[in-house]
């Protein structure tokens, strides 16, 4: 079995189905050179070869990104599995939607490849809030909808 294609972008169906919250997972390089992962949700495809992240800028994953720009992501959902590697960017040093500091990070992507199996339906990982946290889905999209649109 021959290893998928590299692309240099997405493509635009699956960019379509980037515009809602998910849970992906993303790496950035650690001080020690090492890779350090993390799931995050807040992410949408502007088009086919950039993404908007919505990142808290307490944490490692910004702490990484600043300083080393590489970044690893598998993008996950029904029926999307897609490896992208790229180059991240602070577009935004403080988002108005998110409760506690946030960038807006753009992802330029460089590569990208599907990561899906002949004849396997992959079904994304899946999150929901408590009864008392429902407000959370209008928070989201907002978040989501500043992601798209570059401010609040």
């Amino acid at each position: 079995m021959g290893q998928t294609p590299v692309l240099t972008r997405l493509p635009d169906d699956v960019v379509a189905r980037l515009q809602q919250a998910q849970l992906h997972l993303v790496a950035t390089v650690d001080d020690d050179g090492f890779p350090s992962t993390t799931l995050m949700s807040w992410l949408v495809a502007l088009s086919p070869t950039r993404l908007a992240l919505c990142v808290d800028t307490r944490s490692r994953t910004f702490h990484n990104l600043t300083r080393r720009p590489a970044i690893a992501l598998e993008l996950l959902g029904d029926g999307i599995t897609w490896g992208v590697k790229g180059r991240a960017r602070v577009s935004a040093e403080r988002m108005a939607s998110p409760p506690f500091p946030c960038a807006r990070v753009e992802v330029d992507v460089t590569q990208a490849r599907d990561h899906s199996s002949p004849s396997t339906v992959f079904r994304g990982p899946r999150y929901d809030y408590a009864l008392d946290k429902q407000h959370r889905r209008g928070l989201e999209e907002r978040i989501l909808e500043e992601l798209r649109e570059g401010g609040p």
